[in-house]
This record gives C-alpha cells, structure tokens and sequence, in this order.
C-alpha cells in the first residue's frame, strides 16, 4: 500500500522532535524555537490533526494488557477515526507541512531516519483504510488490523515513553473504555461488581485486589452455609465441587480472565441471598 510520510502525523511528529533535540544540541535557540512554535501551532490545538494525533498514539505508544483490550481500542480508535472531518484534516495536514517548508526552510527536514519508522507507517496506512471504507481493501484491511494489534499487544520502552502516556495517551484510551463500559455495563451491574470493574479500568490494582479478597471471602462462607441449610439433595451433590472451584479463585491475579470469574462469584453471591 502506497505511503505518503509527509502526510503521517507521526512521522512528521517524530521529525520535528528530531529537529528540536537538534536544535537544542547545536544551541540554536532560534530555530528550537521556530519547532517549538510549529508543534504547538499543529499538535497542541484543538482540531482534527490533534484528534488523529492522539488516536494514532493511542493505537502505538500504549502497554495493553490483554488481547481483548487491544480488540477493544481497535475497535473504538475505529470510530474515533471515522468519525474526523477528512476536508478538515486533509487542510490542516497541508497547512503543517507548509509551515515546515517556509518557516525552517531545510531542504533535509523530510529526509530525517525515523527508527520506528514501519510502525508509525502501518498505524497510518490502517486509519487511511478505516477512512476508507472500502470492501475492496478488505484483506489489506485484516492485514493491518492484525499488525496494529500486535503493536498494541508489544512491551513498551518504559523509561522512553512513560512520561508522553501517563499525560497524553492513557487519558485517551481511558476515557474511551470508561465511556464504553459506563453505557453497556454499569446498568446491570451490582455496587460491588462496578467498583471491581472500576479500579481495574484506573490501574488501581492494590484496591482491586481487596475487593477481590473480599468476595472470595464472602462467597465461599455464604455458599458453605447454603450447604448446611439446603435440603435439595440435587443441589447438594454438586455444592462441594462449587465451593472447591470458589476456594481456588485467586485474588492476586488481575487480568480480564481473572475479573470475569470474580464478577460471576459477586452475581453467585446475590443469588445466595444475601447482597454483598
């Protein structure tokens, strides 16, 4: 598929840095601060080159946990893409690179190695697809989808990037499942359950880890006292294997698997009789 790296946010992203660091090393405050100007006048205010710019982050910078998270950022980043003013981005776009042509006038800035180079190709060529809409392109389409999500599903350089996802990236893709999970979950979920599924879409792993104590707790006691007052024979013979399976859970594994059979255990306790 054909790649146009002048209209790559990333790429241009990534090269203006470059220019930046350059810049400063050459101490030549002047042009450090015409790139300066440039990525605050283009990244930093609101329209659609910003919005595309955080969604092509979104989709290459963040540490994602778990295959269905990263089907799910797909899947949102999707409707996020589809959803930018294509005329308004594709002017902005041309603005960008004609403020880097007349405002440094270097003839080498589009000429610059970009390490990750591929990556930020494949991200662009995907959101180029999803725009699209195509039912020609479906197999590039597959192809893509499956290299995004493998990107998403890669270790990330901690110590490089930490700093640009806590403040740019992570926001995003949080809002993004938070929204999700607010309007299809929350309804029918218990107190208990919402603020299991809470602490783990926030990363607050040492809460969730209590809550999950809890209700291993709770559910393997008020399942032994079903035990001791049922006189359903049925039910009976099946009550050991029950609380054999529930003493197994283990609370100090967070992941999506681990979640689902915890909220299972809460909805066993409601059934129970008794809400915790």
């Amino acid at each position: 598929m054909k790649h146009n790296k002048k209209r790559n946010v990333g790429i241009i992203y990534e090269q203006l840095a470059q220019a930046f660091s350059e810049a400063l090393v050459e101490r030549d405050q002047k042009k450090a601060m015409l790139v300066k100007k440039i990525i605050d006048d283009h990244y930093e205010k609101d329209g659609e080159l910003f919005r595309e710019f955080k969604i092509f982050n979104a989709l290459l910078k963040v540490d994602v946990n778990s295959d269905s998270l990263a089907t799910s950022i797909l899947r949102e980043a999707k409707l996020a893409t589809t959803s930018l003013n294509k005329r308004k981005l594709e002017i902005e776009k041309s603005l960008l690179i004609k403020d880097i042509n007349y405002t440094l006038n270097e003839s080498g800035f589009y000429s610059r190695n970009i390490p990750n180079y591929r990556n930020l190709a494949t991200v662009q060529n995907l959101m180029n697809l999803w725009c699209q809409n195509s039912k020609d392109n479906l197999q590039k389409l597959v192809e893509y989808e499956t290299k995004v999500h493998t990107l998403l599903r890669e270790e990330k350089n901690v110590e490089e990037f930490s700093k640009q996802v806590n403040e740019e990236v992570s926001p995003l893709v949080l809002k993004i499942m938070q929204e999700k999970y607010q309007k299809k979950y929350k309804p029918v979920l218990s107190e208990r359950q919402s603020a299991i599924i809470d602490s783990y879409i926030n990363e607050d792993f040492s809460l969730t880890k209590s809550l999950l104590k809890e209700v291993k707790s709770e559910v393997v006691a008020k399942t032994k006292n079903f035990e001791g007052e049922c006189q359903n024979q049925i039910l009976l013979e099946k009550s050991g294997h029950v609380i054999s399976k529930l003493s197994e859970l283990n609370e100090s594994i967070v992941d999506d698997d681990n979640i689902a059979k915890f909220l299972l255990a809460c909805k066993l306790c409601e059934q129970l009789g008794e809400r915790i």
